[in-house]
């Protein structure tokens, strides 16, 4: 039997093991100890630790949850409980270890970083603001509540005030992988794609394991202007064989005879979002003698949008808190035959578990405007117009064309009436765009200008949730009068506060633009359900050719351009062509409703028999 001094020994070598990273070593040194001592708290908390670190969170969690037993007082140990828990998405769990942390030791300024974090997981974001703050008086050179808090400001549009503390933080740690990631969408919001795209492949070569910037920097690529499609495919490639790099979920047999397919969407945006004005006419339209439709949610907070999804699909799966594993066996347990993903690289996907492949046959679609690169998705949904069988393939996923456009789209509940065109009253013609800044590059900023410079007196109104900032505003207006376009020509709207009053903002514009490369597409199908014509440059890739596809299928054709010139051309004569625009006004409402767009019966029906044909072929 060792003495207390040996075993204290061993304890303290354990330790210097641990922190030297010297990993398998440690673990030996700690199980030696429990040998003699089972239910030594101290060994079983580090013990718990260095699993966790090696990436067995659970086994983690029953050795922590052993030492608190001997051990209920101990607030570094609650304070490592609530890090377990939070990895294993149990954030009621962890939130209650951090605030017994932050009782127990109250100047433990992590205890209330990371309590913010779980309040800003659950949208309680007043409370985690508070919370960050209050870790930053406890410990001001706390870098994580920092970068937390500037996240908050950041996901407010408060874009200036994110920026300062970013770069506060780099001036202390120039390596710090997370600022870099989140100050490299600071810059892609403002539309400098340029420099985000530096700081995202330098944040990535700091951390390799930084999902974030893996997914921000492939998303980046669609506002860049010089880079070719063949360059986009192939960051995609190889980027995304960092994912494929974990073990591939155990593949099951479909067989479908006698029973309906069993269709899931997963989505971080079953919410207030752009998302759910394509995919709530599809789940409307599903035939369920034929098929049984889940929904894998992923975000925190339902809303009322949530509750209409909900309501239209037989299985609701709320997931946000489940990790990989979990996610992956419910899947299976559901018995899913297609796996729809509804997000690819946007915020919150679950890109590391579509990587391991859970259902049979997987499909990407609708919320991420190109492949994703995983050679474990099956299925790509494209038309004929975003993607045709004449140019070359750019996607990891075999392409499907849907008949009669990719898209099916409906109009929120609470929309306005179409309004008069603003011209009449105005006497000027006002252009506009209500796209992500992100898309709006210096080459679009020139192209606008040369516009508004050839109609004499026409407005542009832009409108977006990031110009409350005034670093943004400020740095636009400066670069229309590089063109010679003054402010007084600009007119520059943050967020309205309903949908009704978004729309209704449409009513100010004559004249829609849509952006290039990276084109709209609820903002294009916005204007023109508010009947304003859309103007849409086709470019050599998906992301450059949603507004074909869009103005294709409700006969506006003409107002497509195949090159800058002729987008110009097109803009600057529609603008001239009073006649033209209040007709246009006047009958593209009904026009839209009449066209494939909105045929939501017929689209869905379309769907269905594609998903046929996918498991057909895999039961083949």
């Amino acid at each position: 039997m060792a003495t207390h001094q040996q075993l204290a020994s061993y304890f303290q070598q354990a330790i210097q093991l641990h922190q030297a990273g010297q990993w398998q070593q440690a673990e030996q040194q700690y199980k030696k100890i429990l040998q003699y001592i089972p239910s030594h708290p101290d060994t079983l908390h580090y013990l718990g630790l260095l699993k966790h670190q090696t990436g067995d969170s659970r086994q983690a969690l029953k050795l922590m949850l052993r030492a608190k037993q001997q051990s209920p007082n101990d607030g570094e140990l609650w304070f490592n409980l609530g890090v377990v828990h939070q990895a294993l998405m149990e954030i009621n769990e962890a939130m209650a270890a951090y605030k017994k942390s932050s009782t127990l030791q109250p100047q433990h300024a992590m205890s209330f970083n990371n309590l913010a974090s779980c309040y800003q997981r659950l949208h309680d974001i007043q409370q985690a603001e508070n919370l960050f703050r209050h870790a930053l008086t406890l410990d001001p050179n706390c870098l994580e509540a920092k970068n937390n808090l500037a996240n908050l400001h950041k996901d407010k549009g408060q874009l200036g005030l994110a920026e300062q503390l970013y770069l506060e933080i780099l001036q202390r740690v120039p390596t710090n992988a997370d600022a870099m990631n989140n100050l490299a969408l600071v810059y892609q919001r403002r539309g400098e794609a340029g420099k985000a795209h530096a700081l995202y492949s330098q944040a990535l070569a700091n951390n390799q394991n930084l999902n974030s910037a893996r997914c921000g920097l492939l998303m980046n690529l669609h506002y860049l202007e010089a880079i070719s499609a063949d360059e986009i495919f192939q960051r995609h490639q190889q980027l995304s064989a960092h994912f494929e790099m974990a073990k591939q979920f155990p593949s099951r047999q479909i067989d479908a005879r006698g029973r309906r397919l069993r269709i899931a969407y997963l989505s971080a945006d079953f919410r207030t979002h752009s998302v759910a004005y394509f995919i709530l006419p599809i789940l409307e339209q599903h035939d369920r003698s034929r098929m049984e439709i889940f929904a894998y949610a992923n975000h925190g907070k339902d809303d009322t949008v949530s509750e209409k999804i909900r309501q239209r699909v037989e299985h609701w799966r709320p997931i946000a808190q489940l990790d990989d594993d979990k996610v992956a066996q419910l899947i299976a347990e559901d018995g899913i035959d297609i796996l729809v993903d509804l997000g690819g690289h946007t915020a919150n996907n679950r890109i590391p578990l579509l990587a391991r492949k859970p259902a049979p046959i997987q499909v990407n679609y609708l919320g991420y405007p190109d492949t994703t690169g995983l050679t474990r998705m099956d299925y790509r949904l494209v038309d004929e117009w975003t993607d045709p069988t004449s140019a070359p393939l750019h996607a990891s996923e075999t392409l499907v064309r849907l008949p009669q456009g990719f898209l099916c789209y409906q109009p929120p509940g609470d929309f306005p009436d179409v309004s008069p065109p603003p011209f009449l009253q105005n006497g000027y013609i006002t252009f506009g765009t209500f796209n992500n800044t992100a898309k709006i590059s210096r080459r679009q900023i020139h192209q606008w200008a040369q516009l508004l410079n050839t109609v004499p007196h026409s407005r542009l109104l832009l409108k977006s949730s990031a110009f409350h900032d005034t670093i943004m505003r400020e740095s636009l207006t400066h670069a229309f009068a590089e063109h010679h376009v003054n402010d007084d020509r600009l007119i520059l709207q943050g967020h309205t506060s309903s949908t009704a009053e978004h729309l209704e903002t449409y009513g100010q514009m004559d004249i829609a633009l849509d952006t290039f490369p990276y084109n709209g597409t609820t903002t294009t199908c916005e204007a023109l359900w508010m009947g304003v014509p859309v103007i849409t440059l086709a470019g050599d890739r998906h992301c450059s050719r949603v507004g074909f596809s869009l103005l294709h299928q409700v006969g506006l054709g003409e107002l497509v351009a195949t090159d800058e010139n002729q987008y110009l051309t097109i803009a600057s004569t529609l603008a001239k062509d009073s006649t033209k625009l209040t007709a246009i006004r006047q009958t593209l409402r009904q026009q839209m409703q009449n066209s494939p767009l909105m045929n939501a019966k017929g689209f869905t029906s379309a769907l269905e028999n594609t998903y046929e044909e996918m498991i057909k072929a895999k039961e083949d």
